[in-house]
């Protein structure tokens, strides 16, 4: 009833950012347990994040006070390393140059988030799972950003209301 139905993805985001916006908590129990059941593939993997960063899209373009810094890093990063990589065309090696210093940069941080949560058990392909969520969901938001563009200009439709949260 209250989740925005057009959503496909980030359905609980979005609903959790109108709960705060109307003035309510969002409460996690550590008494609580779940049971999560991982994806058993990489590319299932990469599809889900993909798809994640897709519909992303659409939440900023409905809240935009809802994404954070951190929403922008993924894509913003993977934008500015494909633009250097292609100004070698046209500019010569300096911009291909910067993005392969980048994508260094990224790959010595990757390795030392694997080795640190190598320490702590993490199992030996963690790294590589994180550099897909990484790369797939900044794809997906860029997508996103194209499939979703008319949107831009166009009222957005209402979604469920939520009633204001009353202190006592």
């Amino acid at each position: 009833g209250l989740f925005d139905e057009e959503l496909v993805r980030n359905q609980d985001d979005e609903l959790s950012y109108r709960v705060r916006k109307a003035g309510g908590r969002i409460l996690v129990s550590p008494a609580m347990r779940s049971r999560y059941q991982n994806r058993q593939s990489w590319r299932k993997l990469v599809r889900q994040f993909y798809e994640y960063g897709l519909w992303k899209t659409r939440v900023l373009q409905k809240h935009p006070r809802q994404m954070s810094i951190g929403h922008y890093v993924p894509p913003g990063f993977d934008a500015v390393v494909l633009a250097g990589l292609m100004s070698g065309l046209f500019f010569g090696p300096t911009g291909p140059l910067a993005s392969v210093t980048a994508l260094g940069a990224y790959a010595g941080t990757m390795a030392l988030v694997a080795l640190r949560e190598a320490r702590s058990g993490a199992r030996g392909r963690y790294w590589l799972a994180l550099v897909l969520i990484h790369h797939a969901w900044a794809l997906g938001f860029l997508m996103g950003m194209v499939r979703f563009a008319p949107r831009w200009l166009q009222a957005e439709p209402p979604v469920p209301r939520l009633a204001p949260v009353v202190s006592m």
